[in-house]
């Protein structure tokens, strides 16, 4: 899990746009890693993880991010 998000530094739109948080300001992207979600955004210089967990879980409660 740490190597790919390692990769973010290096390509942060490597994420698929996460359409749940699509009504925030700030685009929301996710990598699935084994069973779990990383949820995260990106500015020009910073990359912060909003969240990460098991896809098993319901996915609804994202929108309280």
């Amino acid at each position: 899990m740490l190597g790919k998000i390692t990769l973010l530094e290096s390509s942060p739109e490597m994420g698929t746009l996460e359409q749940l948080l699509s009504h925030k300001k700030t685009e929301y992207r996710f990598l699935i890693v084994w069973s779990f979600k990383i949820i995260y955004r990106f500015s020009k210089d910073q990359i912060t993880i909003s969240r990460i967990f098991h896809t098993s879980r319901n996915s609804n409660k994202l929108k309280g991010i």
